[in-house]
């Protein structure tokens, strides 16, 4: 008869406590929500004529996200059989909810596109002019585009996606776009409970270089209505043309997140940026999708809700 392994008794209970505790400890793990994945990526200008749809759907397919917000929107049909593609790609379930005032072929405008299969869409809204009261008219201020989402595990979450004035020249517009933003992100949230985050292209340019004071700005309106900028720290999410067009191309920071609570990982910023590090690129050398996927990078943010 086989002997059985000898446990002192004075040792008994420290091995059960032992035991107790892992297993509370795999009982918490199994019981945590799965985080939130939010990504924003402006799709230059889609489609336009040097467009690589494949590529752009293999762009968003490999972001793993559960929501994300988009800009620059020209054609919503094609938007949606891309997310289609993205879809079949990833065994996703995308949706999208478009931005008034474009999307129709002629005219650009925001939307949001969420995972059916792992968050359900509460509710919709779109923001002509980027006016707060969603009762706004179609103008030269884009629209924003909000979807409220739950997860399975009941976690609300308000997205929204948003495009600013772009340019150096059209800072003081963005002074006056920032408010409303902050505005829009507090009413969702006083609304549909959760947290809320308004991510997409704020167009900063003067965010890293001079000599507009863009970064103290947008960090003081951010702290002032008691939220969050997330994104203030990444190198870019950018890359830009200088003229003449020989020249280097040059990383930008012009996409950014702000949220009113939560608990957020750090940014990051994907595609090219990641696989450029961020550094000045001579045109020969530049990644083949700054050309037929956009000249942005996608943004993502992960949150435990």
């Amino acid at each position: 008869m086989k002997a059985r392994p000898f446990m002192p008794r004075r040792l008994r209970p420290l091995v059960i406590a032992v035991l107790g505790l892992a297993l509370a400890l795999l009982s918490v793990r199994a019981c945590a929500p799965e985080p939130v994945r939010v990504a924003t990526f402006n799709i230059e200008m889609f489609p336009n004529p040097h467009t690589d749809r494949a590529a752009v759907a293999q762009a968003i397919a490999e972001l793993d996200a559960h929501v994300l917000a988009l800009q620059e929107i020209v054609d919503g049909e094609a938007m949606r059989a891309v997310l289609a593609e993205a879809s079949r790609i990833q065994g996703r379930d995308w949706r999208l909810v478009l931005g008034p005032c474009g999307g129709d072929g002629f005219r650009v405008t925001t939307g949001v596109a969420w995972d059916a299969s792992r968050v359900q869409l509460v509710a919709a809204r779109g923001y002509p002019g980027l006016d707060p009261s969603g009762d706004g008219v179609c103008s030269s201020d884009l629209p924003a585009t909000a979807a409220v989402v739950t997860t399975d595990g009941g976690a609300r979450l308000n997205v929204v996606s948003i495009h600013l004035r772009p340019f150096p020249e059209h800072y003081e517009q963005r002074k006056r776009q920032w408010p409303r933003v902050l505005t829009i992100l507090g009413a969702l949230r006083r609304e549909y409970g959760g947290e809320a985050i308004a991510i997409g292209d704020f167009n900063s340019t003067g965010f890293t270089t001079g000599p507009s004071d863009e970064r103290g700005f947008v960090e003081r309106i951010v702290a002032d209505a008691d939220m969050e900028l997330l994104t203030g720290e990444l190198p870019c999410t950018e890359y830009w043309q200088p003229v003449p067009p020989f020249s280097e191309l040059l990383p930008s920071l012009l996409d950014h997140a702000v949220v009113t609570g939560g608990s957020w990982e750090e940014p990051q910023a994907l595609g090219m940026c990641e696989r450029l590090q961020c550094r000045a690129t001579p045109r020969p050398a530049m990644d083949p999708r700054w050309r037929s996927v956009s000249d942005h990078c996608p943004v993502v943010v992960e949150a435990a809700l």
